[in-house]
């Protein structure tokens, strides 16, 4: 994605303008919409196999796209040796997204993209300039319109809940300027009221420490450095406990320091609030540390899904970055683990 395109901004304007007409509309609330299938287990009492199959076919029956939770369970099963407690969500997932196709006057700019995020999950989009990454977060983030497919988010179609939608997720990117000529306490109290969050100084307190940056909070904007302003936009992003996060290169502009920090501080997020992350990075080492699951696109289609092992594994590389450079350079659309492989 180019630095300065302006459909960032766009939809921070026109969503926001919409969401000052519709606060008093009632919004279920995360907690009261899923449910939690709490699964114990002793490796010794000859019922984990059991165990193990009635938890994935439920999941692979709620999620539609049953392969990416097998994976996902079968890994939390056999990695561990002695008694645990597995918490495995059973609600629908948080995004679906089926047979996805967008055009632009003729041109193609998504073919055929399906996947699926299960709530608290993080899924890594990848795939070279061009794949489609930027073109299917916009149809997310509801920006531009489908040609065909079917966008379910919070289990409602994109189109017809569009507003209802875009009020519980939020967005960050490293290419997204939040107005230039406000001070950093303006724009998160700004962007704070226009998301309806009560009592925000505290909570905006709390994310500019966490972030390391409550030193500059009177600072001008447009005044800070590349790094400081990516991480005042993670702020913004998750000034609303957010229920889906759509983050856009949220390190490409840090330092290795913060960016591990910013690393370990969006993982523990995930884990104490249960957030569901979709994360673009061309940083193939940052996606195989934060990233749960990867859908690799080329040419507008999806090559690949799985884990990061799953998918190095199946093009037979040494890394996700070896994949990432042979799937690059060959020009060849891959048969790949999310359409019938391993």
């Amino acid at each position: 994605m180019e630095r300065g395109e302006s459909w960032v901004w766009n939809l921070e304007r026109e969503t926001l303008n919409v969401k000052r007409s519709t606060f008093n509309v009632q919004r279920s609330t995360f907690n009261a919409q899923r449910s939690t299938l709490k699964v114990q287990w002793s490796t010794g009492n000859g019922r984990a196999g059991g165990m193990r199959n009635k938890v994935t076919d439920t999941i692979s029956a709620g999620c539609g796209l049953g392969r990416c939770a097998r994976g996902f369970i079968a890994h939390d099963l056999r990695s561990r040796n002695k008694p645990a407690t597995v918490w495995v969500a059973m609600s629908e997932p948080v995004v679906e997204v089926e047979h996805l196709r967008k055009e632009f006057d003729g041109t193609v700019a998504v073919a055929d993209v399906s996947f699926c995020v299960r709530r608290g999950e993080i899924v890594g989009l990848l795939g070279p300039n061009g794949a489609g990454k930027t073109t299917t977060l916009q149809v997310l983030l509801g920006l531009t319109t489908h040609t065909s497919g079917t966008v379910r988010v919070f289990g409602k179609e994109l189109r017809s809940h569009r507003v209802e939608i875009l009020q519980r997720c939020n967005f960050s990117s490293a290419y997204a300027a939040l107005p230039t000529n406000l001070r950093v306490w303006e724009n998160l109290r700004l962007f704070a009221r226009l998301y309806g969050v009560r009592d925000s100084t505290e909570k905006l307190n709390f994310l500019l420490e966490l972030f390391e940056i409550k030193h500059l909070k009177d600072k001008v904007t447009g005044h800070l450095s590349a790094g400081e302003s990516t991480r005042v936009n993670l702020c913004k992003a998750l000034c609303n406990d957010p229920e889906l996060l759509l983050l856009d290169e949220p390190t490409a502009s840090l330092d290795p320091d913060i960016a591990d920090k910013v690393r370990r501080i969006l993982r523990q997020i995930q884990r104490e609030k249960g957030i569901s992350m979709i994360y673009t990075s061309h940083n193939m080492g940052e996606v195989e540390m934060v990233c749960d699951r990867v859908v690799f696109l080329h040419k507008g289609m999806v090559i690949a899904e799985g884990t990061a092992r799953q998918i190095i594994d199946h093009f037979q590389r040494r890394s996700l970055e070896e994949v990432f450079i042979t799937v690059a350079r060959s020009g060849d659309v891959l048969d790949g683990v999310g359409r019938g492989g391993g």
